[in-house]
Formats: structure tokens, sequence, C-alpha cells
């Protein structure tokens, strides 16, 4: 074995050029596949840690309207125990509602702006987010408990331990702190959240009086059933549950935990096209690679016939020939690995951040070998074998004279280079459609201006809008400052009226898109009006609509009229602009001032001042 080695060695070295553009080669592809491999893994992996995740479905709601069908990940807070209690495939339920408590005080600590679930008394065991410290058992028991994660036990406690201790939200409620729990993974489609509590913590929230009613749609609610049970049929049963009436205009679908991170809320593989693609990848450059190895292998074929002839007038047979050239393959795959992971590791930190991810590269996590091992097998297999084979079948005859290729052979190395041009040009098309795509996207109209607009989360200044927007917009490094409940980009909380001035039939509604912003919002991010004005009061209630919307409502010279059960009246019409994504039309819009629902502050930062903006809303 060792003296194989060593021939290989001095084979190498003998041939260094083709040596290193070989290895290279390999090792190159190599490193890129393991750095697609790892990327499609933590795509797939998202919410799979819970236990028993096959089974876990979230609903969804779907509202029939005038203006087609809106579909929203939340449902009204009886579905889920109503399916627990009326149908023995559903083992357990969870419902979840995002809330912002503000900031928390123990003693003189303050914590930084927090986010935060109301949750089930169950939420601990239904999903798989591990206690530390505490109550492992039952963490949520009594009205005032909450279960906070690692960062704010450290942001308010530092080294101590916090279980049992009370602390003040905003000054206001006394909370007990039963248990500690992990900082929830990245690799979730839940909001990452400080802290979980019961619906209870706040008994005069509106989310409690219509915990147990199929009113409204708010809740995040999940069901685990049974392995092999029919959840369109469990589907239908809830939707026709409802009280009389609501099943015309309002279904229910689950959608399955596993998938929320790659699938829209339409069940449309819009992300898992994605991680397809880049699967066929891997194996385009794999191909490539394996077939630019045996076609410089085959062409240096001639150089080596008389190695091989000689060795077989000493009395070396096929098979023993065959077996120390594929060990020369082997060797020379298992150098390209070597090289592959010494570039996984240096350029891991430059793939993060091309990516955005924070993948890991855990040399001693078996999974990672188990896919170096896996792509050796494959090389080792698609571009090993047929070389060897080739090589190791010379006929002793052809020992002194120039080896001529067999037609056979010449027309399988023709049929590889055609192969690996076809792939390259696959690949390079590719690239160049998704360049294109993203040049499409960066260069897009939305209808609103993007440019040098900072948006961040106002937390616990969502009380004090003003006195931050104030602040501000004495900066002479902003040109503007507003706020709303949703981000610009992905506004997705939805409402619907079924009655307003001009209605040409009875019955039907509209449901739309809803974004509540402040008065400045047009000005600051570049709406354009066209027809009506911006709000003209804050004391009464007054609608600015889109386009789609006027268009759906079928009325015209909508300014002036009346629209919703508090009669609202019409202000403005907006020219539509992309609120969601770009795979999706452009829905029906409203958008109406209240500010003590603002969440995310915008702000325009004069061009070329952008550190100073930057700065500036730090410091506030």
């Amino acid at each position: 074995m060792f003296r194989n080695i060593n021939l290989t060695i001095r084979n190498l070295r003998r041939s260094s050029v083709y040596s290193a553009v070989n290895i290279a080669g390999l090792a190159i592809s190599l490193a890129t596949c393991v750095f697609i491999v790892l990327w499609v893994q933590d795509e797939r992996s998202y919410d799979r840690f819970h236990n028993d995740a096959g089974n876990i479905f979230r609903a969804v709601s779907h509202f029939k309207s005038d203006g087609g069908t809106f579909h929203s990940p939340v449902a009204p807070g009886l579905l889920a125990s109503a399916a627990k209690e009326n149908y023995g495939v559903v083992e357990g339920y969870c419902r979840l509602r995002g809330w912002d408590a503000g900031f928390l005080q123990y003693d003189d600590v303050k914590s930084s702006s927090i986010n935060c679930y109301y949750a089930d008394p169950n939420f601990f065991d239904f999903f798989n987010f591990p206690i530390t410290k505490g109550n492992k058992l039952n963490p949520l028991q009594s009205p005032n408990d909450v279960v906070i994660n690692e960062r704010l036990s450290r942001q308010l406690f530092g080294d101590d331990d916090p279980v049992g201790k009370t602390i003040l939200i905003e000054n206001r409620r006394a909370i007990h702190i039963t248990a500690v729990m992990k900082d929830m993974p990245r690799n979730t489609t839940l909001q990452q959240v400080d802290m979980v509590s019961l619906y209870a913590v706040d008994t005069a929230s509106y989310y409690n009086r219509i915990l147990n009613s199929w009113d409204g749609a708010e809740f995040l609610s999940y069901v685990r059933v049974r392995p092999g049970t029919d959840i369109a049929l469990l589907a239908e049963q809830i939707t026709e549950r409802q009280p009389e009436g609501w099943s015309s205009w309002r279904s229910f679908t689950f959608q399955p935990l596993v998938n929320l991170h790659l699938y829209n809320i339409e069940g449309e593989p819009v992300g898992m096209k994605t991680v397809r693609l880049f699967q066929w990848i891997t194996i385009i450059i794999l191909v490539i690679a394996c077939i630019n190895y045996v076609n410089l292998l085959t062409a240096r074929a001639s150089k080596r016939h008389r190695e091989i002839g000689m060795k077989k007038i000493v009395g070396a047979r096929k098979f023993g020939l065959f077996m120390e050239l594929m060990g020369e393959a082997l060797i020379m795959f298992a150098i390209a690995i070597v090289i592959a992971i010494i570039l996984n590791i240096c350029l891991l930190g430059a793939y993060n951040n091309v990516s955005g991810k924070e993948i890991t590269l855990n040399l001693f996590d078996w999974k990672i070998w188990l896919t170096y091992f896996a792509m050796l097998i494959a090389v080792v297999v698609l571009a090993g074998i047929y070389p060897a084979y080739m090589l190791a079948s010379y006929k002793t005859v052809n020992i002194m004279q120039s080896v001529k290729s067999k037609t056979g052979n010449s027309l399988f190395r023709k049929v590889l280079i055609v192969l690996q041009f076809t792939a390259s040009t696959t690949l390079t098309t590719g690239t160049i459609v998704l360049g294109l795509q993203m040049k499409y996207i960066r260069e897009k109209d939305m209808g609103y201006d993007r440019e040098n607009v900072l948006m961040c989360d106002l937390g616990n200044m969502s009380g004090y809008f003003d006195v931050v927007k104030a602040e501000l917009e004495r900066q002479t490094s902003i040109l503007g400052v507003t706020a709303a409940s949703e981000n610009i980009m992905t506004v997705g909380s939805g409402h619907g009226f079924d009655n307003w001035e001009g209605k040409m039939s009875e019955g039907g509604s509209l449901m739309f898109t809803q974004n509540r912003i402040d008065t400045s919002f047009l000005r600051v991010m570049g709406l354009t009006l066209v027809d009506g004005t911006n709000f003209t009061s804050t004391t009464e209630m007054q609608l600015i609509l889109n386009e789609a919307t006027v268009k759906v409502m079928g009325i015209t010279e909508p300014v002036g009229k009346w629209a919703g059960h508090h009669s609202a009246k019409i202000v403005g019409v907006v020219k539509d602009f992309h609120f969601q994504s770009l795979h999706n039309e452009i829905k029906p819009l409203v958008m109406f001032y209240m500010p003590n629902m603002f969440r995310g502050l915008f702000v325009r930062i004069r061009a070329g001042n952008i550190p100073q903006g930057i700065a500036a809303v730090e410091n506030v």
C-alpha cells in the first residue's frame, strides 16, 4: 500500500502542472458544493427541531370578499380549542399572540424594548424551546408568571439567578419570573421573543376578551394531530363548525409547520423553488468537476500506456492495475478534500456575509463529515472508475507503439466534453438570469421612495413618538420622520367592512390590508396622491385608500364619501405601490391615523449624511 502511495506521489510530482490543475479544480468544486449543501440544510432545518414537528400544523384563515380572497396566518381564538374538543385526531393545540411589553425593570436596571408572546400554558410542552433554569414542567401557571430568555436575564440580572424574582413592566405591573429559556434559535419561523407570558398577564387586554370566540382572527393557532390524519378534511370540518353563515365568507386550512419557511401562506413553494435550484446547481458543479477530471486523465493516457504495459509484462493483472489506479484517484481526491475543508474554514465568514446566514462549520459534527464523505464517494464513482478501467485495459501488444484511442473511447470523451460545456453554459446562463432578476428588484419602481430611509422598531418609544419625531427633525442630517404600525414592504394586517357610500349592490364585503400611519407618512415615503389630500384631522376617523381599493369598491369620486362601520371619511387616494412581495398582485390597502398602534420608525436621511443620520437615531 505504501509503495502505491509513493508511486502516486511521484506521478503527481512528475506532472505538477496537471496535478495542480486537477486537484485545484476538484477542491474548489467540492468547497463550493459544501457551502451550497450547508445553505440548503439550513433552509430545510427551520422548525424541524420541535418534537413531532411533522404532525404540527398552523391554521390559516381565508376571507372571501368582493376584492377576492384575503389570506391570513391568524385565526379566531376558539378554532384551536374547538378542534381539540370535537375531533379525536387533534392531540393538542397552542395559541400565540405577539405583544410589545415595552421595557422591563428590576430595581434600577431597565431592559431595552422587548418582544413577547401571549401563549397558552402548554407553550413549552407543545414547542421545543428548552428551559435552562427554574420550573421546567409547568412554568406558566399563575396570571403573572413569565419565562424570560437568557439574553434578557443577562441584561437585567447579570450572572445572578433571576428565577423567583419580581420585575415591573414599564413601572406598571409586577410579574413573576418562573423560569429562563434558551434564546430562540435562528431557524424558527416563530418571532424571536424575549419573554413568554399567559394571556392573563394583561387582564384588560382585547385578546383576553376574544380568546374563546369565533370573532375576529388574531391568534397564531397551532394544532398537533395524529400521524396519517386527513388534514384537509379536518380543515373542512372546522370551517363548517363556525356559527351559521360564517363559512360562506371565511374558511380555514392547515399549513405544515415544517413548510412555513419555504412555502407561502397559499401553499406555493416560493422558497422551496430556490432550494431545489441550488440542489441542482450542486449536482451540476459536481458533474463538471468529475468530467473535467476524466477529460484531463484520458488526455494523458498516452503518457501512461508504457507504464501500464510494462507492469502487465512482469505479471500485473488487470484487476490489480485497476485497484492501483483507483487508489491513485482516491489519494488525489483525498488531497482535494483536505484543501476543500481549508477553503471552507477560511471563507466561511465571507460566505455568511454574502448569504446573510449564520452558518457554522463544526468539524466535530458527524453531518459535516457525512457530507464530505458522500461527495468523496460520488466523485470516486463518477470520475474514478472509467479512467482506471480504461488504463488497466490497455493491451500488452501496444506497449512499444503509440496508442490510439478506440473509436468508442474517443466518442465517449467527446460526449463528456459536450456535457461539460452544456453544464457550464447552463450555470453561466442561470447566473446571468439571476443577476438580471436582482437588477430588476434593485431598480423596480415600488411606488415609493426607498432610498436613504432608515427603518427601526419604535419599541418602548412608541408612546413618545411625537417627542422622538420633534427631536430627530431638529437634526440637519435628517429630512423627515414618520411612523406606521407595519413595515411598508411587508404589510400583512387585515380587516374588512361591508358597507360604504356608493355601493352598487346589496351584500358582499371588502377585505383589505391595513396600515396605521402618521400624518407625515405620505410625504416622507414619497407616496403619490392621485385624488384628494393627506389627513386633514387627527381627531376624526379618516381613510386614505390605494387605487386597488377604489376599483374593488366600484365607486367614482371616492373622496368625501364614507366607508366602514364607523362611517369614516375617505380623504385621499394614493397611487398603487408594492407593500408586499413582488410575487403578489397589489391588493386593496386602507391607511388611517392611529398613533397608539405605531410600531415602526421611518427616518429619511439627507444624501451624503448617512452616518450622521444613523448616529442621531441611535442617540435618541
